[in-house]
């Protein structure tokens, strides 16, 4: 793909879903193209002291010119404020992409459960993605998303069309502060998942803040599943 270690991008769109969340996305000017695997994310450098920013990729890899960031702009800090605020066709110097929280080989032969909370579904989505429209596996694949309100959540019409189009596909979405109207699972991922009853052969990627990755993690492994087909990927 070039030097993945240092690519020139230009900001395209931005599209504001709602107070918590954007979506940006960036043509690559430098080199023109880059072989993505999903759940990797780039670095940029903001700021007076170019201070070290990195968010998740969660566009599908098959966008080899341009990739999609999803944003969660509340905690207003240097890299959420650049992203917000910068004027469409601004050019930035990034790292990229990086990580090893990806698919692992012939996963297209398991089930996979994707587990996030917040903008931890980020990468989620990029593996769903890359499972159902490039991968075509004919595994079940899960994706559980946790919030706290109902207003947070975005792409719930691509997660039905995926749904419809894709038997072998099902979405979560849980939410711990509920209204009374909300039809969906009430609580926190961690009391969903000590629930279920799990599907042997499938293997797990978890993605938010460390609290619930380490809270998930053992309870999959009181429900014997093993550590080694446990993946996760931790907010601070």
């Amino acid at each position: 793909m070039g030097n993945k270690y240092s690519t020139t991008a230009k900001l395209i769109n931005r599209v504001v879903y709602n107070e918590k969340y954007i979506q940006c996305t960036f043509e690559l000017l430098e080199p023109f193209h880059q072989q993505v695997l999903a759940g990797q994310y780039v670095s940029f450098r903001v700021g007076d002291r170019k201070e070290i920013r990195s968010y998740s990729i969660c566009s599908m890899p098959s966008d080899t010119g341009s990739f999609d960031l999803m944003v969660d702009v509340t905690p207003q800090g240097i890299g959420t404020t650049f992203l917000q605020n910068a004027e469409i066709g601004t050019q930035v110097d990034l790292l990229g992409p990086l990580g090893r929280f990806t698919l692992s080989e012939g996963i297209e032969n398991k089930g996979v459960f994707l587990i996030g909370t917040g903008s931890g579904v980020a990468p989620l989505r990029a593996m769903a993605l890359d499972l159902l429209k490039n991968r075509k596996t004919t595994s079940q694949v899960t994706l559980m998303w946790g919030e706290r309100f109902s207003k947070n959540f975005i792409w719930q019409e691509e997660l039905k069309a995926l749904e419809n189009e894709f038997s072998n596909f099902k979405f979560i979405p849980v939410i711990s502060r509920p209204e009374e109207t909300d039809q969906c699972e009430k609580g926190r991922v961690t009391g969903c998942i000590d629930a279920m009853n799990l599907v042997a052969d499938t293997e797990y990627y978890l993605c938010g803040g460390k609290a619930m990755i380490e809270e998930t993690t053992g309870i999959l492994q009181t429900k014997w599943v093993d550590k080694a087909v446990i993946f996760h990927e931790k907010f601070d």
